[in-house]
């Protein structure tokens, strides 16, 4: 072909056509400009479609990560609330429980506390990989960073209801009778380890209704501030990719 065009050229130089041949080098020119153009508009189309495809990998495997991440933190929910009922029932009721329910209900009230296990393999991939630029959908984009922030305060909140059980069980280690606690959870406890302190003493120390009432408190702002904010963060996120998801079948 380039030889064609080249023969082309050479006969109206040979005789001596100027005028024909700057119109043919000239439309020559325009070809090339054109098919230029042509190939840059193919690439560019290539490049959108593989970064379509990218984003549609990485939005599924975010879709899989932010269920999991919903599932856990209402696993979380379910467990805490357990234990916040148990403490608003022990405090309400904490100077009339006998001592066989006074040991029940602190099992449930001091018992094993629950933390988030958030997955988050998948956004921290895109970050650290730069990938993260190929979600095109900025207020997405803008989400999946910002969860950062309420995850931290949500597990801040968690180490501070923590360190006030931790205080509530050495009071009772200290003053009362764990031994009767566990055995009220359902553990086979040999009589050797039975004391003869009662949990009920608790009923007069001060400083054990203090930290109850601490407690108590940092649990709530727990389920109703920072949970709540993570859950609702959660719920975007999950509904913002469900729409991309649904827009790239389109």
């Amino acid at each position: 072909m380039i030889k064609f065009f080249r023969k082309i050229r050479q006969n109206l130089l040979s005789e001596g056509k100027t005028g024909k041949y700057l119109k043919y080098a000239i439309g020559e020119i325009i070809l090339v400009v054109i098919g230029i153009l042509i190939a840059l508009s193919i690439n560019n189309w290539n490049e959108n479609r593989k970064t379509i495809n990218t984003q549609e990998k990485y939005l599924i495997l975010l879709k899989k990560e932010t269920d999991a991440n919903r599932e856990e933190l209402n696993r979380v929910l379910t467990r805490v609330d357990s234990t916040f009922k148990a403490q608003k029932y022990l405090i309400s009721n904490f100077m009339t429980l006998s001592e066989i329910e006074l040991d029940s209900v602190l099992q449930h009230a001091i018992g094993p506390q629950t933390r988030i296990n958030f997955e988050t393999s998948v956004l921290s991939e895109l970050k650290i990989t730069g990938q993260l630029k190929n979600i095109t959908n900025d207020k997405l984009r803008k989400y999946l960073v910002g969860i950062e922030p309420y995850l931290i305060a949500a597990k801040e909140q968690e180490d501070r209801v923590i360190y006030q059980c931790d205080r509530a069980r050495e009071v009772i280690v200290n003053n009362g009778n764990m031994a009767s606690i566990v055995y009220s959870a359902g553990v086979d406890i040999h009589k050797s380890f039975n004391q003869e302190a009662s949990n009920l003493t608790l009923q007069n120390n001060s400083k054990f209704k203090n930290i109850l009432a601490v407690y108590l408190a940092e649990t709530e702002v727990s389920m109703t501030r920072d949970y709540i904010k993570l859950e609702k963060h959660l719920n975007e996120i999950n509904a913002m990719i469900s729409k991309e998801l649904n827009n790239s079948k389109k």
